[in-house]
């Protein structure tokens, strides 16, 4: 988020105040990351799922894409009648799409 900070003495402002003060998220923490869509609960076999991690800080924050920085690298595993790793893609946004297509459907 934006801050406005003001230093001042005795009520009046020291030289260069007010100054901008910009808010990034601290790292990334899974506990606080969020799931979205409906590949999280329903898949039809042999057709793709998809759903959406959002990446968040320990206050909630949603992570910013910083290109300078080396990506959060999340992993899916499918367990059930078979195993199968998902496909997580970078959405370069702080969210990563991720994608499955199981063959074997539940009972």
């Amino acid at each position: 988020g934006d801050y406005t900070s003001t230093v001042s003495l005795g009520g009046a402002p020291l030289s260069g105040s007010p100054f901008n003060v910009v808010v990034l998220p601290a790292a990334t923490s899974p506990v606080h990351c969020t799931l979205v869509g409906d590949g999280l609960t329903l898949a039809t076999a042999g057709f793709p799922a998809f759903f959406t991690i959002e990446s968040r800080d320990r206050f909630s924050n949603r992570q910013m894409f910083d290109p300078g920085l080396s990506g959060t690298v999340y992993s899916v595993v499918m367990q059930g009648a078979t195993r199968q790793e998902a496909v997580v893609s970078d959405l370069f946004n702080a969210t990563y799409r991720v994608s499955y297509a199981l063959t074997a459907s539940g009972q």
